[in-house]
């Protein structure tokens, strides 16, 4: 099986690498996909990261480039998105056929909401959003069947060493809990 780890503003970066090692020695496939097409900089602040972001790319061309990695695939394919990653790989499920979405704190993910995706879609929520109500990102997701929100007291970016909000002891145990998801079977 494919584990597309779909990255954030930051682009690749070593934390993962460390994790599709991880997935790896767990018998999975792990491909990692960057929102941009060349080296990503090094960025010393989430703001140089959000411009950066912006200026370069966007989340439709994010998702372009997932869906043309997805269609590349013979095996079955699983996505575990960061932040915007988690918003590309939304909207990517909500048009084109993978097994399952892992999706962590995809702020993004409320300008699609209305649309449905066709595959199981786990929301992992922050604890709040600066510019939005949790809330109602929760109650617009589980309008559709197949979305599960797990809300966490946690901040965007707990899983990432480059973010404000890192959590090293969630983003270690989270690392594990989508190990433990991803060898669960999909109804």
């Amino acid at each position: 099986m494919i584990v597309i780890l779909a990255a954030d503003i930051f682009g690749i970066k070593d934390y993962l690498y460390q994790f599709a090692e991880e997935l790896s020695q767990a018998g999975f496939k792990p491909l990692i996909v960057s929102p941009y097409s060349i080296n990503t900089p090094p960025f010393y602040h989430e703001t140089e990261a959000y411009q950066h972001f912006c200026s370069v790319t966007s989340v439709e061309k994010y998702t372009a480039k997932l869906a043309d990695i997805v269609a590349s695939q013979t095996d079955n394919v699983i996505i575990v998105g960061f932040s915007v990653g988690a918003a590309a790989s939304y909207v990517l499920a909500t048009s084109t056929p993978v097994n399952k979405v892992i999706a962590f704190y995809g702020s993004q993910i409320r300008h699609y909401s209305h649309l449905a995706p066709l595959c199981e879609l786990l929301a992992i929520l922050p604890e709040s959003e600066q510019h939005f109500c949790i809330s109602s990102l929760h109650s617009s997701l589980t309008r559709h069947h197949n979305v599960t929100c797990m809300p966490t007291p946690y901040q965007h970016g707990f899983m990432n060493p480059h973010s404000s909000a890192y959590q090293v002891t969630a983003a270690h145990n989270w690392q594990s809990k989508v190990i433990t998801l991803l060898h669960t079977p999909t109804p």
